[in-house]
């Protein structure tokens, strides 16, 4: 049985959960380790700028994960509730 699609409330189950914490965890430690690395190395301060990437994908699975909230299966109305 399929269940209707009702935006804003919990879309992904806690096996999905976990993964994405994990994800999360891992770009940001990622991220926090990179930023250490330029500082120490003295690297210019322009390649700070794409540690955007690694902290805002870090960011997004820590947040999906801790509200159990998915933005691309809100965008696709579906629920992957493993």
């Amino acid at each position: 049985m399929r269940r209707v699609y009702a935006p804003g409330i919990c879309n992904i189950g806690m096996r999905n959960r976990l993964g994405r914490l994990a994800f999360g965890l891992l770009f940001f430690s990622f991220g926090v380790w990179s930023w250490t690395f330029l500082r120490v190395n003295y690297f210019h301060p322009v390649f700070k700028l794409y540690l955007f990437i690694p902290f805002y994908l870090g960011f997004i699975g820590i947040y999906e994960a801790v509200f159990g909230f998915c933005v691309y299966h809100s965008f696709r109305r579906s629920y992957d509730m493993r």
